[in-house]
């Protein structure tokens, strides 16, 4: 319907013109004198094979072909989104979600990469999942930043002093007499940091982050219908050149990961996922829960098992596919940034006050797009 009344709004301005001459009407370079009523005739103008004859002939193949033009046209009408901006009207909707887990860092400089690299080029909304601390503190890391103004979507979690509380809320606190145990008995490198009495790393956080998401893309299940892809990364990525992550091709149960950071197992800092498979990506701690002998049989790079180990053997279990591309994002820090992990200590070439946290990282981005002020 919307495309038949603006056909024929375009034909009714046309028609409207119908008697009037289209040199009188000034169209074709000639002047209309005010003062005396009447047209000053460019007699060059006249004369350039305008004929009055073929006058109707030209308006009824313009009819035509305008006609067919709107009918072919694909007309995508505005819907109104619920986002930071309650005027906001879209156009043309976005169909791919770029959603960023865990704490603010990186700053202004990182996020600026993931605007101009990340979101502009494949038309994508950003999400931020991010823990209650950074919504609410006080004196909040980033004041008056740009990324949550840029969200469209903003959800947070409970920050745990011991984040074996938050695994209690996917079935209850039993797995702690039946399931903990079998854990415990396995030497593991970071896989369950966050839980009590288990400082390094943040194994069991990111898998309980990810856990918070799917609950989150469950809830409101317009998201999933909205949006055909999604990424799933970390705020604190440099993007140094457009990741084009819309051609990857998502068929066959697909799942890409940039090249590098494997540490014996999957980079675990980065994916992008269709629809289809968002959740079972996503599905980490229950998996562990379910079959614990996932942990058991899992092997890290020194033999225990780590986070990126788990994630390989999950997706396994989920018949994902594994596609790599070629990375062109690596981690960095400003000098307030706080972590659980290796602080980063390196200047970045050219961008001054942001600090490298992993040299493979950047050594495989500047094989992809080399930053000119790298030696």
């Amino acid at each position: 319907m919307i495309k038949e009344d603006r056909a024929t709004r375009v034909v009714a301005n046309i028609i409207q013109d119908e008697g009037r001459d289209p040199i009188e009407s000034g169209r074709y370079g000639n002047d209309y004198d005010e003062n005396n009523k009447r047209t000053i005739y460019d007699e060059s103008t006249a004369t350039k094979g305008v004929k009055f004859g073929h006058r109707r002939l030209i308006r009824v193949m313009l009819i035509f072909f305008t006609c067919v033009w709107f009918m072919h046209r694909q007309v995508r009408l505005p819907t109104f989104s619920a986002s930071n901006d309650n005027n906001q009207v879209e156009a043309y909707p976005n169909q791919s979600l770029v959603i960023i887990m865990g704490n603010l860092r990186g700053g202004e400089k990182a996020w600026g990469s993931l605007y101009k690299n990340v979101l502009d080029v494949n038309d994508a909304d950003l999400a931020l999942i991010i823990g209650e601390e950074s919504t609410n503190s006080t004196q909040p890391l980033y004041p008056n930043n740009t990324i949550t103004k840029r969200a469209k979507y903003i959800w947070t979690f409970p920050e745990y002093n011991d984040w074996m509380d938050a695994v209690d809320l996917i079935n209850g606190s039993e797995w702690r007499q039946t399931v903990l145990p079998r854990f415990m008995k396995k030497q593991t490198q970071g896989l369950f940091g966050g839980f009590a009495g288990m400082n390094y790393g943040s194994g069991a956080i990111m898998m309980m982050m990810r856990w918070f998401l799917s609950q989150r893309l469950q809830a409101d299940p317009n998201i999933l219908k909205k949006y055909d892809r999604f990424v799933v990364t970390r705020s604190d990525h440099y993007y140094q050149c457009p990741h084009l992550f819309n051609l990857y091709d998502l068929s066959e149960n697909s799942v890409f990961v940039p090249t590098g950071e494997d540490w014996g197992g999957l980079c675990d800092r980065h994916l992008v996922v269709s629809r289809e498979n968002i959740l079972a990506a996503l599905d980490l701690m229950p998996a562990l829960l379910r079959d614990p002998s996932i942990v058991e049989r899992a092997r890290g790079p020194r033999g225990p098992p780590n986070p990126e180990a788990i994630l390989r053997d999950s997706f396994k279990v989920h018949n994902l596919t594994v596609k790599r591309f070629d990375r062109m994002m690596y981690t960095c820090a400003t000098e307030r940034d706080n972590t659980r992990g290796m602080k980063a200590k390196d200047a970045i070439p050219g961008i001054p006050d942001l600090y490298l946290k992993y040299k493979g990282e950047y050594s495989l981005t500047q094989r992809t797009c080399p930053n000119e002020y790298s030696e």
